[in-house]
This record gives structure tokens, C-alpha cells and sequence, in this order.
């Protein structure tokens, strides 16, 4: 589905690897020249994180965007803190309103993932309807 909705350009699905070949993780996203980048998921082996980041950066200014967009992912936030010109912009918020305790220490934690189809940018619901 996500490879139909092509108003960010052509959906790009990379892996990258380490210096000894080994997978160290992979980048989803929608990019074209001139345009701004709009990541969908980025997966990384642990400590990998950087190593995947650069490799999207990488990709986007060689093709010729003018920026990269996504949502942030806490296991991310380390490798993305240490580059340079990367700037945070919160568009989206949740409320977790329970009394489950393992829930909140694994939101306090940021060892939760928060997502569907409000929250994700390249569905359809999201991009075909305009003011």
C-alpha cells in the first residue's frame, strides 16, 4: 500500500552494511530530487543505529533532496543528537491514560512503540484529503 502513495516520490527501500558485510540495518522512505525526503521506518542492529543513518543522508543528498523528515524513534535519538544540522520539529502527541503499571514504566522507559493509521504519514487517509 505504502508503494502506491508516490506524492513524496518513489517509495526506496535500502539495506546497509557494516564494514565486514554484515547487515546493519535498513531505511524506508519516499524521496525525490529537489524534494524533502519523508522516512517511513528505519530498523538497526544495536550500536548500528549511526551507520544506518548515514547511509539515508548519504542517499538523499545524492539524489538531491532538500531535507529528510520522519518519525522519531527513541533507540534513534542517540545517533541523530550527534549530527550535525538535524533539528526536531513535534508534531504529534499521545496521551496513555491507564492503570497498568507495566504500561506506564514501558512508556516511562520509551520502550513502546505508538503508531496506526492516524500516526503514519503514508497512508492514504492521511495524504488524499486536502483543505
Amino acid at each position: 500500500m505504502a508503494a502506491l502513495n508516490t506524492i513524496d516520490g518513489p517509495l526506496t527501500l535500502r539495506q546497509v552494511r557494516d564494514e565486514k558485510g554484515k547487515l546493519a540495518g535498513c531505511s524506508v522512505f519516499y524521496a525525490r530530487p529537489g524534494g524533502v525526503a519523508r522516512v517511513l521506518n528505519i530498523l538497526a542492529r544495536p550500536g548500528q543505529e549511526g551507520t544506518v543513518l548515514a547511509d539515508l543522508l548519504a542517499h538523499a543528498d545524492a539524489i538531491g533532496c532538500v531535507g529528510v523528515q520522519g518519525m522519531a524513534q527513541p533507540f534513534v535519538m542517540e545517533a541523530l543528537c550527534r549530527r550535525k544540522a538535524i533539528s526536531f520539529v513535534p508534531r504529534g502527541f499521545y496521551c496513555i491514560s491507564t492503570r497498568d503499571s507495566a504500561i506506564v514504566d514501558a512508556a516511562q522507559r520509551g520502550d513502546v512503540y505508538l503508531g496506526g493509521l492516524l500516526g503514519e504519514d503514508w497512508s492514504r487517509l492521511v495524504t488524499d484529503f486536502h483543505d
